[in-house]
């Protein structure tokens, strides 16, 4: 059984953004995401430096690189993470 939920965050929303407002930070992530689980699989894609601090970038030749940022001290695995 698989599903999906979305989380955005914007470093500058407008007056009427519901979502998310700011920079993602270690506690935001931990009350959005799942915890750290062979059953669960992390997506994440944005800006070379928000990458950095959430997960890493991937590597020069675009394959996933190593798993760097806030993902990896909240325990999340290589295998639970794919950055686009």
């Amino acid at each position: 059984d698989w599903s999906s939920d979305v989380y955005y965050v914007l470093d500058k929303p407008g007056f009427f953004w519901k979502g998310g407002k700011g920079y993602i930070t270690a506690d935001m992530l931990k009350q959005k995401m799942p915890p750290p689980s062979n059953d669960n699989m992390v997506f994440v894609c944005g800006p070379p430096p928000m990458m950095n601090v959430i997960s890493g970038n991937k590597a020069p030749d675009k394959s996933q690189g190593e798993l760097k940022g806030l993902l990896k001290g909240l325990g999340y695995t290589p295998d639970q993470v794919f950055k686009f």
